[in-house]
């Protein structure tokens, strides 16, 4: 039973019991997001948002997806015709689709269907080997018929060449060798050098802090192994950092940035996991290098799909073109055994006619039938061989022409070129190499042909040759791989220089604009301020406006009171006037009375004078009284003052 299991479906079953509690709301918005970007590729399936798992010393959303991907890739990249195929379907189809073919919804002692598949390729490769020994053997069973009634020194082959060695050391036995490896992991791995140099900073930053120790105990351990362990990116990004994140990196800052692209550029490596990071300093830019990756791998999955499939076609054809050249080896080696056979007997009849045991008519009929046959055998797997290098090369072209719209749309995006693609750039390299393989064994096979068809003279020389043409299969189809892998690096350099040339002169572009901004921002400022000064001296003027419109307001106001105090004091004074009018009237007659009452008085009194002196005592006091009574007049007393004036005082 295969070792291949989805352990990441356990981990994710302990982590929702785990840490569903204690997942932070930020990291679930962000799941939440990230999930909704990927549900939206065709690569993907409805699933609920994931939560970190903070008991690890990653963060481990995202990673489980991307380790599926690897794993099928690994499939993909080692399987033969079966779990190829079984590999497409999955990294073509949803996250589930592709979790099902991993086997992530079955228990674990059960065979995942790669697993089912890889058993299926190694039973098909046993059933062809079979075949290729059969098929030798009946060649040379087919032969020994005339081997056994030969003549000449040159005798018949015995035993016919295994001409099916070599493609089935090229196809059956290197499937089967790789098929062993179906459960390794494909991470990269840390030299020991680095190793050393880690080791080192751990024990520097060793009682600084407690939860950094554990996890520099766990990534630097001995016994890490398998798509757990830890790798080269992550030794790197400890040393660069001289131990763990202790600071989140500022958003956007051309750090960040740069750890942003190396995050996407060893998730497409398949180094999967998200890197160390015990304090989650990294949580923000963890995510955004998630949602960018995962936009960036559903932006080429329509290509990833074409060009698998057109792996697939093209080293099927490949697999049919290298079987026709076999089988086209052994009937062309017939084929010119026969003419050996007949060239034999040729000259030892000629050199002695009464050689003994010579062949029959009825042989030499059989033998020129068989000689016919073996030709147009070899004739019609020329023409299938020449058919399915055909196949192959329209299968290639359409994993180069999938591999340019992918090209585009990095371009497009200004993304590196084949990074988005990830496993299906080595399916374009497979695809051209089995092209190429296909196209030599098409060759190959039409030099068999000639072989079969050329007198005897010839015959050996071009059976030789096809042999030595069939032997250059594995060189041709190494050679094409080696060179579309040197292109694919020419691409992904080239397109990574014009990025960062972009981004260069977008930078200085930003850098230009925002000189420019600030400029105009303090200018705007200047503006600003002079027109926040004229406003606050308008609201000054306007102030003492307002208070000057009050002043005036209430000087009116006053000037108001007075005006009507005066006015009444006027009208006030106008009556005044009249009664004083009428006083100084009053008063005129009142005088001029008083004067006459004056004068009456003075008359009176020198009455009075007289009467003294005239010792009139009696009428010196009548006088006096009546004098009196004179200045009373109209009064009570002057009343009383007469009445005495005229009284006797006996």
């Amino acid at each position: 039973m295969s070792l291949l299991r989805d352990v990441g479906r356990r981990r994710r079953r302990i982590r929702s019991a785990l840490t569903k509690a204690t997942a932070t709301t930020a990291m679930m918005t962000a799941s939440a997001v990230l999930v909704g970007l990927i549900q939206s590729s065709p690569v993907a399936a409805a699933t609920e948002p994931e939560q970190d798992d903070l008991t690890q010393y990653r963060n481990s959303i995202g990673a489980d997806r991307r380790l599926d991907r690897c794993k099928g890739a690994q499939a993909l990249r080692i399987g033969g015709p079966l779990l190829k195929a079984k590999a497409i379907e999955g990294l073509a189809g949803t996250e589930a689709e592709l979790d099902h073919v991993l086997g992530g919804d079955l228990d674990w002692w059960l065979d995942s269907p790669l697993d089912v598949a890889a058993d299926a390729d190694e039973d098909a490769g046993g059933v062809y080997a079979n075949a290729v020994r059969d098929r030798d053997a009946a060649l040379s069973l087919a032969n020994q018929v005339y081997a056994k009634h030969d003549a000449g020194g040159h005798r018949l082959d015995w035993l016919a060449p295994e001409f099916g060695d070599g493609l089935w050391n090229f196809t059956i036995r290197t499937q089967r060798e790789m098929a062993k490896h179906l459960d390794d992991d494909t991470l990269s791995k840390a030299s020991p050098e680095a190793l050393a140099r880690a080791k080192a900073v751990a024990e520097e930053n060793r009682g600084k802090d407690e939860w950094h120790d554990w996890a520099s105990r766990s990534m630097l351990s001995d016994s890490q192994v398998g798509w757990s362990s830890r790798t080269s990116t992550d030794i790197a990004s400890y040393l660069k950092r001289g131990g763990f994140p202790t600071v989140s990196p500022v958003k956007d800052s051309p750090e960040y940035r740069v750890e942003v692209e190396d995050l996407k550029q060893a998730w497409a490596a398949c180094d999967y996991a998200n890197p160390y990071d015990p304090s989650r300093k990294l949580n923000e830019l963890v995510m955004a290098a998630m949602v960018e990756w995962e936009l960036e791998y559903a932006g080429q999955a329509d290509q990833r799909a074409a060009i698998m499939r057109a792996e697939a076609e093209a080293s099927a054809a490949t697999r049919e073109a290298t079987d026709d050249l076999v089988e086209a080896l052994g009937q062309a080696w017939l084929a010119e055994q026969l003419l050996r056979w007949r060239k034999n007997w040729q000259d030892a009849l000629a050199t002695m006619p009464d050689y003994p045991g010579r062949p029959t008519q009825a042989e030499y009929d059989r033998a020129t039938a068989d000689l016919a046959r073996y030709r147009a055998n070899v004739a019609a797997l020329a023409t299938s061989a020449k058919a399915q290098a055909a196949k192959a090369t329209a299968a290639a072209q359409k994993a180069t022409t999938a591999q340019q719209q992918a090209w585009a749309v990095a371009d497009t995006t200004h993304v590196p070129r084949g990074r988005g693609l990830m496993y299906a750039q080595q399916s374009v390299q497979v695809a051209r190499a089995s092209a190429a393989a296909a196209t030599a064994a098409a060759k190959a096979t039409e030099t068999a042909r000639a072989a079969a068809d050329a007198t005897v003279a010839t015959s050996d020389a071009l059976l030789a040759k096809a042999k030595t043409e069939s032997a250059a299969l594995t060189t041709e189809f190494r050679r094409v791989a080696a060179e579309e892998a040197a292109a694919q690096a020419k691409a992904a350099a080239d397109s990574a220089e014009a990025n960062a040339t972009a981004a260069t002169e977008s930078a200085n572009t930003a850098k230009a604009a925002r000189t420019t901004a600030e400029q105009k921002r303090d200018k705007a400022k200047t503006a600003a301020d002079t027109a926040a000064s004229e406003r606050a001296k308008a609201e000054a003027e306007k102030a003492t406006a307002v208070a000057s419109r009050t002043k005036a307001a209430s000087e009116r106001a006053k000037a108001k009171a007075a005006e009507d105090k005066a006015a009444a004091q006027q009208i006030t004074a106008t009556g005044a006037g009249t009664a004083a009018g009428t006083a100084t009237a009053d008063a005129t007659a009142k005088r001029k009375l008083a004067d006459e009452k004056a004068k009456a008085a003075q008359t009176a009194r020198e009455k009075a004078t007289a009467a003294l002196r005239a010792k009139q005592a009696t009428a010196a006091r009548a006088a006096a009284l009546e004098a009196a009574a004179t200045a009373a007049a109209g009064s009570a007393a002057a009343t009383e003052t007469r009445a005495a004036a005229t009284s006797r005082p006996w």
